[in-house]
């Protein structure tokens, strides 16, 4: 028997298409294809697998939550590409709702047109404008408003409570107000 050459196979692409603040390890997608694991994609990134065409089984995990088999028929030469992510073509509370009661299909796999059109890893524009640093500093003010604001409840320190409870609402509006700001200005 001879080996199939590169020609002869296909690639299944799975994306990882969410954002995600902190560690990213946290926010990586396990893909299996055919049941078995055959990478891992952190956020905005993207694994490839090669394999013969034909009908193949594709799911993503991502904890212990897990989207529902998707069934892909491939074909040889051409990328098959998934994006995974929550379903957002439901409502927040359906979404909050898949996530507590079915884990096990609370993520969706759904084709993507027009791959080659698209950027390939390590192409996407990297933002130089502080974006990413700018969320992580909302991120910490809100926690530690939050922790005052706990801690401010518990001791009965009322007016330490209001101020952050100000601060946890104010910080990411202001970086709203931001964003929009240089949207504007692009």
């Amino acid at each position: 028997m001879t080996e199939p050459t590169s020609g002869d196979l296909s690639v299944i692409v799975v994306e990882n298409s969410r954002d995600w603040f902190g560690d990213q390890r946290r926010g990586a997608f396990v893909v299996s294809v055919d049941g078995v694991q055959v990478g891992i994609a952190l956020p905005r990134e993207r694994v490839s697998h090669t394999c013969p065409p034909g009908a193949h089984s594709v799911r993503i995990r991502q904890w212990w939550y897990r989207s529902a088999p998707t069934a892909v028929q491939t074909v040889a030469g051409e990328p098959t590409v998934l994006k995974g992510d929550i379903p957002r073509d439901v409502s927040v509370l359906r979404r909050m709702a898949l996530l507590l009661f079915r884990p096990s299909r609370s993520l969706v796999l759904t084709p993507v047109s027009g791959f080659w059109m698209r950027a390939q890893q390590g192409d996407a524009p990297q933002a130089t404008d502080g974006s990413a640093r700018e969320f992580r500093i909302v991120g910490y003010i809100s926690l530690f408003a939050a922790l005052f604001i706990l801690a401010g409840a518990q001791l009965h320190i009322w007016p330490l409570v209001f101020i952050a409870a100000a601060a946890l609402l104010l910080a990411p509006l202001v970086e709203i107000r931001r964003i929009a700001h240089r949207r504007r200005q692009k």
